[in-house]
This record gives C-alpha cells, sequence and structure tokens, in this order.
C-alpha cells in the first residue's frame, strides 16, 4: 500500500513539474549573444560587410498583465490564432541578450515590423519608444548608454492588445467589416547596426526623359558623424574629415555588370549636417512594369581612401507613374489596373507571400492591401511584377473619430513609416490613406485636408488615393479632392448590379477632376437567402454569375482599373449576420475559400484577366427558406388559444374580464385574488409567441441588410452571444423561441419591478398577483395573431409597411395604457405620480444602458455615421 501511495505522489509531482510555468526569477536562463545577418537582400534595412541584423525571434518568455508566472513562447506569435487564449488585455514580453564588443562605436537601431497595438518597449527597465501603429514598421534609436557591452541586457515589451475606439488607438478603428486583427508579436523584430561614421538617411528619385530612353537619377545622402563627435580634440568644436562617396549600378541578371557609376569628394564636418545631394545621367536602362520587372541594385559605398566606412545595398527598378485625363500611365504607356484585395486576416492559412503568387497566377497586376504588409512581401512584389497599393488600415470609419485631433497624428506618424517602408520598392503604385470614408461627414474631409497636406511626394513617385463607400457626392466633396490633391479615388461598389453599377461610376467620373483616376472595388458577399441553402456549390454559382456581370457592365473606359474583394476569405472583427455557415467569423467574399482552394469565380476572373472570351453564366432561380415555421407556430398557438377559450369557462371568463372590466379586475387583484398560475403562464405565452413571430420575422426579414448588421453589432453584449443570434436568425424555430422566452423574463422583471413599486408606496400586493397582473394584461396581443403569424410575408410588400407597423404601435399604446390604469388602482397613486414613476424608470434604463455601451464604443458618433451611409450611401 506505502508503494502505491509513494508511486502516486511521485506521478503527481512530475505533473506539477512539468506543468509548471516560468516565474519571474527565472528569466536569467534566457541570455544568449546576438547573431547577425550579413546577407539580407531586402531593402528593408538591408544588410553587408559594415551593416549588420541581428534577429530578436524565437524563444521569449511572456504573460498577461495579473498573472504571477511567465510562460514560453515563440516569436513571431499572434495570441489570438488560438480561441482558447484570452487575446484582448495588457502583456509582458520578455528576454535577455549579451552584446559583443565589437559592436561597441556603433549606431543602434530596434525595428519592429509588426506588433498590435499600443507598445510601450524598455530596455534594462529603461523607456525607449512608445508608439500606436502597429503594423506599420517602427524604428526605434537606442542610446549608447542604453545596453552594457558583454553583459546581459534585458528587453521588455508591454503590449495593449485591446482595439479601443476611445483609447489612444484610435488607428485602425474597429469596423463590423474589419477582419480580425493579429495581436501581440506577429512580425519579425531585430536590432540594426550601423557604423558610427556612415550613411544616415538615402533618397533617391529617377526622371526620364521624353521618350524614356535615358534617366536621370537624384539622390540625397545624409552623413552620420557620430565617431568624429567622438575623436573631438580638447578645446575643439570641430573636425572635419574628407570622404568619398560612390554610387555604382549593376545589373543581376548579367553576373552584376556594372552599367553606371558615379564618385566624388565630400567633407563631413562633426557639428554640421551632412546632407550631399548630386545627379547622374543613365542610359540603356530597361524600365520597371508588371510585364518587365527589371530589377538592378545600388551600391553606395562611403570611403576613406581606400577604406570602406559604409556600404548600403539597394535594389531598385526605375519607373515613372503619372495620372493623365483619369488613365494611370506607367512609364509613358497606359495601363489599366486588373487587381485583387488581399487580407491578412488571422488565423493565416498561408504566408502573404503565397498570396503574391496566386495573384500572379490569376494574372492580376496589382494587389490592395487594406493593412500594410512586411517588407519581404513588397520585396516580392518587385521581383514578380505585382503593383501595390499600401496605406492606412483605416476601414468604414465614422468622420467623428476621424477629427479627434489624437487620430490625425496618429495618421501622420503612420505615413512617416510608411514612407520608409515603401522607398526603393518600384511595386508600390499608391499610398492609401483608408477606405470607405463617409462623404457626408465634416470629420472625414477634415481629417483627409490635415494629412494630405502633411505628406509632400515627389512628382512621377506614387500619388494619394481616398476610398469611399458612398455613392453620392456632398457639396464639399469636390473642393475637398482637388484641395486634398488625391491622385485615386477608390470606390467600393462590392454587390452593386449591373446598370446599378455603371451608373454610379458614370456619376462620380462626371464630378470628378480630370486629372484624378477612379478606382473601383467590386466583390460578391455569402448571402444565404440568395442562396437557398449553405450549399457551397450554389454560392459559387451565384458569386461567379454576379462577378462576371460586375466585370462586363464596367465601363473600362471611364475608370483606371478594378479590385476583386477579394483574394481569399478572412475572419470578420465580429460575426456577421451576413455569413450564416459552419464558421461565423469567416466573410466568404474571396475567389478562393479559407483554406485558398479556387471557386468558380477564380476562372471567370481569370479569363477576364487574361482577355479570353467566356461564356455568360445564368443565375440561380431562388426561393424561400424555412419562413414556414412562422405560420406553423402561429397556428398552433392560435389553436391552444381556442382550445382553452372554448373548453376553461375560467379562463374564458378571466380573459373577458380583463378585456372588457380591466378596472375590477386591478381591484380584485389588489385585493389578492388568486388566479390559476396555469392560466397566467398560458396566456403570457400566448402573447410572448404573438410579439416574438412579428419580431423573428423582422430580424429574418433583414438577415441580408448590413446596416441592420452593423446595428447588432453594436449593441450585441458580447461576440458569443451575436454568434449565437446569428444561427436563430437563419434558423428562425430558435429564433421564435428564443424571443419567446425572452419576451417572458422581461415581463417577468417588470412584474418583479411593481412589487417593488408597491411596498415602496406602503401597498403590499402580492408578488403573485404582481405576476398575474402583468400576464394577463399581455393577453391583448393575442388579437394581432393573424397578422403575427404572416408577418414574415407582410414585410415583403412595401405598401403594407406603414399599415402593418401602426396596427402594432396601437395594441403597444393600448398596453402602455392599461398598465398605468393598472398601476394607479393596485398602488392608490395618481396620474401624474404613476407617469413621474414610469418616466423616471425609463431615462434611468436608458442612461444606463448609454452610459454601458458608451464607454466602450461611442453609439452617438455610429449612429452619426450610419445615416451619413443611409443617406448618401449603399446598403
Amino acid at each position: 500500500m506505502n508503494n502505491k501511495f509513494t508511486f502516486l505522489f511521485l506521478t503527481l509531482c512530475c505533473y506539477f513539474i512539468s506543468s509548471w510555468t516560468i516565474s519571474d526569477l527565472s528569466w536569467a536562463q534566457w541570455a544568449d549573444t546576438l547573431t547577425v545577418i550579413q546577407q539580407n537582400q531586402s531593402n528593408w534595412f538591408p544588410t553587408s560587410e559594415t551593416r549588420w541584423q541581428s534577429p530578436l525571434i524565437g524563444e521569449w518568455i511572456y504573460r498577461l498583465k495579473g498573472e504571477k508566472h511567465w510562460r514560453k513562447i515563440q516569436l513571431p506569435h499572434t495570441i489570438n490564432a488560438c480561441p482558447t487564449k484570452k487575446a484582448d488585455g495588457i502583456w509582458f514580453f520578455r528576454r535577455t541578450f549579451v552584446v559583443p564588443n565589437r559592436w561597441q562605436n556603433k549606431r543602434w537601431y530596434l525595428v519592429l515590423n509588426g506588433v498590435n497595438s499600443v507598445c510601450d518597449v524598455r530596455i534594462n527597465n529603461r523607456f525607449v519608444g512608445y508608439y500606436t501603429h502597429g503594423y506599420c514598421p517602427v524604428v526605434i534609436p537606442l542610446d549608447d548608454n542604453l545596453v552594457q557591452v558583454a553583459q546581459r541586457n534585458e528587453i521588455e515589451l508591454k503590449i495593449d492588445t485591446r482595439f479601443s475606439n476611445r483609447g489612444e488607438n484610435l488607428l485602425p478603428h474597429i469596423s463590423f467589416l474589419s477582419p480580425c486583427r493579429p495581436k501581440g508579436i506577429f512580425r519579425d523584430l531585430f536590432f540594426y547596426i550601423e557604423p558610427g561614421l556612415g550613411l544616415s538617411k538615402t533618397k533617391l528619385q529617377f526622371l526620364p526623359n521624353s521618350d524614356f530612353s535615358k534617366w536621370t537619377l537624384r539622390y540625397e545622402v545624409e552623413i552620420a558623424a557620430k565617431t568624429l563627435q567622438q575623436e573631438l580634440p580638447p578645446g575643439t568644436f570641430s573636425v572635419q574629415k574628407s570622404l568619398l562617396l560612390e554610387l555604382q549600378i549593376a545589373d543581376p541578371d548579367a553576373n552584376n555588370r556594372k552599367i553606371a557609376a558615379y564618385s566624388t569628394s565630400i567633407n563631413v564636418s562633426s557639428d554640421t549636417a551632412n546632407v550631399f545631394t548630386g545627379e547622374f545621367k543613365l542610359k540603356n536602362i530597361i524600365p520597371w512594369s508588371p510585364t518587365t520587372p527589371k530589377i538592378y541594385h545600388l551600391d553606395i559605398y562611403l570611403k576613406e581612401k581606400h577604406k570602406v566606412l559604409d556600404h548600403l545595398v539597394y535594389k531598385i527598378g526605375f519607373r515613372h507613374i503619372e495620372i493623365r485625363e483619369g488613365s494611370l500611365w506607367l512609364n509613358g504607356k497606359p495601363v489599366t489596373i486588373h487587381g485583387v484585395t488581399v487580407v491578412e486576416g488571422v488565423p493565416l492559412q498561408r504566408k502573404p507571400r503565397f498570396y503574391v503568387t496566386q495573384a500572379k497566377s490569376l494574372n492580376a497586376n496589382a494587389i490592395y492591401w487594406p493593412f500594410p504588409p512586411s517588407p519581404e512581401v513588397l520585396d516580392e512584389c518587385d521581383q514578380t511584377g505585382l503593383l501595390s497599393i499600401v496605406g492606412l488600415p483605416l476601414w468604414n470609419t465614422p468622420g467623428v473619430f476621424l477629427q479627434d485631433k489624437r487620430a490625425i497624428t496618429a495618421a501622420k506618424a503612420y505615413l512617416a513609416s510608411l514612407q520608409l517602408l515603401i522607398q526603393f520598392h518600384p511595386s508600390v503604385l499608391s499610398i492609401s490613406l483608408g477606405s470607405g470614408f463617409d462623404l457626408g461627414h465634416s470629420g472625414s474631409l477634415s481629417f483627409l485636408q490635415s494629412v494630405t497636406s502633411a505628406i509632400k511626394l515627389p512628382p512621377g513617385t506614387v500619388p494619394l488615393m481616398a476610398g469611399f463607400r458612398t455613392t453620392d457626392f456632398v457639396p464639399d466633396a469636390e473642393a475637398l479632392i482637388k484641395k486634398a490633391s488625391l491622385g485615386l479615388i477608390y470606390l467600393n461598389l462590392t454587390d452593386f448590379r449591373k446598370s446599378e453599377l455603371t451608373t454610379v461610376v458614370q456619376r462620380w467620373r462626371d464630378i470628378l477632376p480630370p486629372q484624378t483616376g477612379l478606382l473601383v472595388e467590386i466583390g460578391a458577399p455569402y448571402i444565404q437567402s440568395r442562396c437557398n441553402s449553405e450549399d457551397v456549390s450554389n454560392f459559387e454559382t451565384q458569386q461567379a454569375h454576379n462577378i462576371q456581370q460586375m466585370l462586363i457592365n464596367l465601363n473600362q473606359d471611364q475608370v483606371a482599373g478594378e479590385f476583386v474583394l477579394a483574394l481569399a476569405d478572412w475572419r470578420a472583427q465580429y460575426p456577421s449576420i451576413l455569413t450564416p455557415c459552419n464558421s461565423l467569423q469567416i466573410f466568404p467574399f474571396g475567389l478562393m475559400n479559407q483554406n485558398c482552394k479556387p471557386r468558380m469565380a477564380w476562372k471567370v476572373v481569370q479569363n477576364f484577366y487574361r482577355g479570353n472570351s467566356d461564356a455568360t453564366l445564368l443565375p440561380l432561380e431562388l426561393g424561400n427558406s424555412e419562413d414556414e415555421i412562422f405560420i406553423l407556430w402561429g397556428f398552433g398557438v392560435l389553436i391552444l388559444f381556442a382550445y382553452f377559450f372554448r373548453r376553461d369557462y375560467r379562463f374564458r371568463g378571466n380573459f373577458i374580464r380583463v378585456l372588457v372590466r380591466p378596472r375590477g379586475f386591478f381591484a380584485e387583484l389588489k385585493e389578492a385574488r388568486k388566479i390559476f398560475l396555469s392560466h397566467s403562464l398560458l396566456t403570457v405565452f400566448i402573447a410572448a409567441s404573438t410579439l416574438s413571430l412579428i419580431l423573428a420575422g423582422l430580424f429574418y426579414h433583414l438577415r441580408e441588410s448590413v446596416l441592420f448588421d452593423f446595428i447588432l453589432s453594436l449593441f450585441s453584449i458580447h461576440t458569443d452571444f451575436k454568434r449565437q443570434l446569428v444561427t436563430f436568425i437563419w434558423h428562425p424555430t430558435g429564433l421564435i423561441a428564443l424571443f419567446t422566452l425572452g419576451i417572458m423574463l422581461c415581463l417577468s422583471v417588470f412584474a418583479g419591478y411593481l412589487k417593488l413599486l408597491s411596498m415602496l408606496t406602503s401597498r403590499f400586493v402580492p408578488f403573485r398577483n404582481t405576476f398575474t397582473f402583468i400576464f394577463w394584461l399581455s393577453g391583448i396581443f393575442v388579437f394581432l395573431l393573424p397578422i403575427a403569424l404572416s408577418f414574415v410575408r407582410l414585410i415583403n410588400f412595401p405598401q403594407l409597411h406603414l399599415w402593418s407597423f401602426l396596427l402594432i404601435m396601437v395594441f403597444v399604446a393600448w398596453f402602455i395604457y392599461r398598465i398605468f390604469i393598472g398601476i394607479q388602482i393596485m398602488c392608490d397613486l395618481k396620474p401624474g405620480i404613476v407617469a413621474i414613476i414610469l418616466l423616471s424608470s425609463l431615462l434611468i434604463l436608458t442612461l444606463l444602458f448609454y452610459w454601458a455601451y458608451d464607454y466602450h464604443i461611442s453609439i452617438k458618433a455610429h449612429l452619426g455615421y450610419l445615416y451619413h451611409i443611409w443617406k448618401y450611401g449603399h446598403f
């Protein structure tokens, strides 16, 4: 027996030891010497014999705020990729490192390529940086005395993954159609080490001649003189050094054959800004384009006599972009954009480079990234010949948030990072300021004006772009676009139909300045009622037909091109009423499903982008689905009521009494008269079923409405609640049952409130009688049963909407009036006192509801946004 207990004790000990997390005291075992990469061919902080990257990916420790113990994690990592983990909160990530002696007297930077969302960075418990825009890479300069050479150092990142519209992280804004954003450290991070005396900043501009046979390369180079400042002799304020600056351009496809070289002598001073400019001519250059993505290598050397002090290597492409009469011209030739939208959602089934390859196989020549991609993805676009649009991660943001100064400040910081990210990338077509702006709100207009005035782009580089959902202009919009110097307008026309799409394009083309290009976004979302089932084949046929019709009906002479939304499905920020599939957070918009398998629409788009003729697909003949349950449920309730009304004389007598002589009925309840509880429950069930048939019918009718889904997202208590509600809406049997129980519960709560009110007025009405009072009063709604059981059909006739809702409101007003009379009699209160009590109660409930929801999301802002979208837009 003792051996058995000993064995069990040892087994439990082994289990606890194996599952024990790392404590706060054991972080020292994470110390390691930094390694370097010297052959990185990326334009994003390139490496050479004088420049190094020291990766920080790999094993870290992390914990959630409030937790006592640390856990291991492999970075990069997305916390919300696993649904069992709590992703929202404040997280701490930590590791240690040792810096080699040979890195002394260098310039250090911490580069974070992707951290969502608000991040506080500390090294050796000293604050070094803070930022709120996690999709764009962030570069943090580090002081000399921040790290200790040949000793253990510690880096810690405090990351707030909560996306709040009221916090400092106003960008990106949470919208109900927003994809699930990766949370945590989801891209690589590293230290970047530069020479103390070396190249600091580089700007290039490529200018062609009139026939694009010759090019002029203009450069601007800044030299950092950190080493010179440390070499100042005592009593001196400045020291100068004569150096040599060399630029060489080589063709990697011809064994790095040099096609141009340029050198000049420069004098570097320790006390001035060492900025040097120049230019040199080039010929026999093959311009970069989607059909010929020609890449050259640019080597920049800083030398002292024959010693190389610094060496930079960039991959460049020669191209010139301009907008002529609404069309895009690349290197003097017109180009029509045939693109797709790629959304990096969570989880990522494939690496972003996979989507680049797939877009190329689709014969697309452009990709729109609503959220800025990683630097290596832009390198891939350069190599494969795919134009890219990158920009601010703004998605259907109400103007009231955009007029906030913090949003404007964050946007400017984003744009500064974007300009650093996209430099030297010939594939970048445009910088986007966001998508889905509301032209009906002054906040959107002022935001665009403020942001565009802060960014200056040289001619021939990349035009600015802004996207809109609205289909009509407001008076200030034309002036805004002219003043903001937007080169491209991106119009969201997802799920538009045939002539409607052409009409909207014509309306915008007429109002836009001639020099502004118009890009349109098209797509066909999954909506079950259009497929009559959850059968994937039905959806794919309908999607392919709709996209084909939109492509055919686009007037290509009026637009600069189109983007299909989207290349692949993504998970949404919230579950959507539009997508009642197995995974409710998946938005089936894409040409590929979540597993990256092409749909029928893939072939349609591929043929169109290749210029091949394709037989027109026929639309599906669709019917109704599952709405018979409303009639069956309604008839069942009607038969139940008729049976008891005819067979049970007590039920019939009480029902007639409460209907014809309610004051006598209330007086009897005041004197504690008892009525069968089963009769009261039967009455409230019939009334609740009647109301639930009407409410469920309305929900079922609006299941295709994007506006209705947006409202549900705003007022849903929790994401899981809405997920279940979506399931019920598309399967109305459960929805009717849910609303029936919910209405009965609400009436019970109100009965409890009346009991409390009677106690406060010294009229101790029995608890059972307050329930009887409310339950029997609700019985008047039984007269709505003929309308309720057919309401889901009646609502399809617009001419009956007004009369149906007026009749329902009359019964609701009658119900409230009878409650008003009943409280007077049962509590012996005057009409004015009862009115004050009811209005005060309603006001308190409204304020509590507003406070609870407005704390996290501004109801007023969103309602204003919905009004403008409804007034000027399309749902």
